[in-house]
Formats: C-alpha cells, structure tokens, sequence
C-alpha cells in the first residue's frame, strides 16, 4: 500500500510552485512613529542614483524617486509587521532587487514623480534566504486527504495511504484556500477553518510531535480536486480539448486545456521504474526523503512518511509535452476542476504511465486514494498551444 500511494504524491509535487513568501513589506508602522502625509507606493528597485531611485511599482508604474537629506531609510526583515526591529540605513545601502514601501509627496517639476519621506527596505538577499527557510518548512511538513474535520477544537485528521495524522490547528494558524481552478499557492486565499472539507487535499507546514503521529500546523492550504486515470479517446487541438474515458467509472470526461494547464510526460525508463516499484511493493522499502530521525523502536519511525527523493526528481525532471502528442487509446493520470458531471478543466496531465497501470490493476485507486505532496516546484510550459 505504501508504495501505491506514494506515485500520487510525486505527480502532485511537480504541480504546485515552490511556495513563495510574500516579498511585500507590511505597510503598517509602528504607532510611536509619524511621517508627513504622503502615498505610499510598494515596489522593487530598479535604479539607484546619486539623490534618487527608480522603482517598478507593483501597480505596474515605473517612478523616479527623489532622496533629500531628510529622507528616512529603514531596513526591515522578511515578514515583520511593526518597526520594532528596523534598522536605519543610508541610500548607499540600498541594492536593485530590493523591496521596498516608499511614503513620499507627488512632485510635478525636476523630473522626479515624488519626494520620499520614509522608505522602509527589505533587502533581496533577506528575501532569498526566508525563501529557502519556508520551503524547507513545507518540505518538512505534511500532505493528505482530509477525512476528519473538528472546526470547535482545531483539529483536522489526514489520510495519506494507510497512513494518518491529526493535524492541530492554532488561533495563529494561516489557514488559505487554493483557487478551484489553480494548484499554485501563490493564487492560492486567506479563508476561515469552516471552509476546509473532508474529501480536500491539504498541506501544512509545522512542527511534528515526536512520535510523528500530529502536527502544529503554522500554515495549511486546502482545496479540492478531481483525479482521473483515464484512457484518450480523442483530441481537438482547435478547441484545446481531450476526451477520455475514466478507468474508474467509464464515463467519458470532456478535459478542456488552458494555458494554466500542465503537461508533462515520464521518461520511458522512468515509468518502468515506477512499474517495477509497483511490482515489487512487498520487497526492500524506497528510500524516504526527509523522514524523521530514527526512533529508539529498532530505528522505525511512526506517522506519515514524506515523498521518494529520487522519484520526486524524476518525476519534476519529466518532460514538457503538448496537447497534439495525446493519441487515442493513450493511458493518462489527470488532475481536474469539475466544471459540469462530463467537463473538466485540466491542472495536470500526465501522459507515458501505461506500465504503472498495467502493472497494478488497483492502482488507480490506490493512487488518487492518497494525497499530495506540494512542496516541489511548479514545471513552467506546457500548457495550451
């Protein structure tokens, strides 16, 4: 079982981004401080001159920024929300690439678009680095099917195979709701609790319990999916759609391609080696990727076990393919938005897995039984054409 499930969680890492931080510094200040009143306007360097920096704004404006001697520079760190920490900084110190809040006064002569009053910066290099921290975090954390919903308590219990976690939820807790038609967290909304189901898929990043059977969640993210194991019926590449057949209920899905869409199919080899695994699921165990220090009990561990790094990689490292290269009869994996009972939207399409099917007759189920794993990174291309 362990190793059925597993193939959901590969497939689904290569669906969602790495999770970005949010690289918008907070725009509110510290109650003790005052600043002339002014816009404020949040953006990225671009250019630093002598008494000036140019920015592209995040309202899609490129300004010119004039720097005066009473012009107050401010460095801040990722994710802070008051100015208890800053650390004032001259212009000098400023980089392209570096975030930043400007307060300034409209200027309407001397070439410039505004005067700063305060700037507040969060270095790119800073940037960068609470990157890699949240995704190790979300490489640490935890992903499954919710089956279990206490909203009074807090508590959320989580399926992945034959394996759960009771997932504990606090009132700090950043609970998001991904887009129904989007895998990716960065489209991905704040929501309450009471809107995370049984039946979605969820990821949590944390800390574990040590016996690795709960998990303090600092932040989920939750939605629900289609996932279908089908056979290609036929495509229409004017109307950038696939019908297919469902393995499971044989229904004929129409599966509509948008440019969002995913379309990766696995190397040959890749997909044999997956068979084999399949095949062999009673023999010597894979090697997991970030499983916990070895416990007292004979060096076990409890709890959920995390994805296959050699098989994660190659599954990411699967190539780009286009709608056209589908032909009928072709075994497919597919993650969906229902749209109606015979339409879906397609967020992935996995195409060459014809050994993993043939190779278990169980495995649709037990594939899409199980959950994700969203901590990889979203493939770029391969969506419509």
């Amino acid at each position: 079982m362990g190793k059925l499930w597993i193939l959901s969680r590969l497939i689904i890492v290569m669906a969602v981004s790495a999770v970005p931080i949010c690289t918008a510094i907070s725009s509110a200040l510290e109650p003790g401080i005052q600043v002339d009143a002014g816009s404020q306007i949040l953006g990225t360097i671009t250019a630093i001159e002598d008494r000036s920096l140019s920015l592209d704004s995040d309202s899609g404006t490129r300004l010119r920024i004039e720097i005066d001697d009473t012009t107050q520079i401010l460095r801040v760190a990722p994710g802070v929300t008051s100015l208890a920490s800053a650390i004032r900084i001259g212009l000098s110190d400023l980089t392209p690439g570096d975030r930043v809040i400007v307060t300034a006064k409209p200027l309407t002569d001397g070439g410039f678009d505004a005067r700063a009053v305060k700037i507040i910066a969060m270095k790119q290099a800073d940037i960068v680095e609470q990157k890699r921290a949240v995704q190790a975090d979300w490489q640490r954390g935890i992903g499954g099917l919710v089956t279990i919903t206490n909203y009074a308590s807090g508590e959320i219990r989580l399926a992945d195979g034959a394996n759960t976690c009771l997932v504990h939820l606090r009132p700090a807790t950043i609970v998001r709701c991904y887009d129904r038609k989007s895998l990716k967290y960065s489209d991905s909304k704040l929501c309450t609790l009471d809107q995370v189901h049984v039946g979605d898929q969820l990821r949590a990043r944390g800390t574990w319990n040590p016996g690795r059977t709960e998990f303090d969640a600092d932040e989920i993210v939750a939605g629900h999916f289609l996932n279908i194991s089908a056979t290609v019926v036929s495509v229409d590449a004017s109307s950038q759609t696939a019908t297919v057949r469902d393995l499971s209920s044989k229904r004929v899905v129409a599966i509509r391609i948008t440019a969002g869409s995913q379309l990766r199919r696995l190397l040959p080899a890749t997909a044999e080696a997956l068979a084999a695994d399949f095949k062999n699921s009673n023999k010597a165990k894979l090697p997991l990727e970030n499983s916990a220090p070895q416990s007292a009990n004979n060096g076990q561990t409890s709890g959920m076990p995390q994805q296959s790094g050699a098989l994660a990689q190659a599954l990411q490292q699967a190539p780009v393919t286009q709608l056209s290269s589908l032909h009928k009869g072709e075994a497919v994996m597919i993650v969906a938005t229902a749209d109606k009972t015979d339409e879906a939207t397609a967020v992935i399409v996995m195409a060459g897995v014809e050994p993993i099917l043939a190779a278990s007759p169980s495995a649709t189920r037990d594939i899409f039984s199980a959950s994700w794993n969203i901590s990889g990174s979203l493939p770029q291309g391969g969506g419509a054409q």
